[in-house]
């Protein structure tokens, strides 16, 4: 059973925009606040950080969470759900392709 199919969906809300530096460049990933089943309420940074930010403070964001591991939270959007797998597959797909 994949993380969506055990996921429950909540709104959360953006509060912050984390920047993080390297040599060259700055990502910003969305710190987010929101409340699971059990109405408490949880805060988590994005795995998923982007320059120009893709979200800004205030926004109310969709947020997939597993009840069992609410640590486990993702906003909902493409590259925060699917972003690392891709990259990963294709990674392996080039790492295996014909020399």
């Amino acid at each position: 059973m994949s993380f969506i199919e055990r996921a429950t969906e909540a709104t959360g809300t953006v509060i912050d925009m984390e920047r993080s530096r390297s040599s060259d460049s700055s990502t910003y990933y969305p710190v987010v606040v929101f409340e699971d089943i059990r109405d408490r309420e949880l805060e988590f940074r994005s795995r998923s950080g982007s320059n120009p930010p893709s979200f800004s403070r205030g926004e109310r964001v969709s947020v997939f969470y597993e009840p069992s591991a609410p640590e486990s939270a993702r906003i909902n959007s493409f590259f925060s759900l699917w972003g690392l797998p891709m990259i990963l597959g294709g990674l392996s797909r080039y790492n295996g392709g014909v020399p």
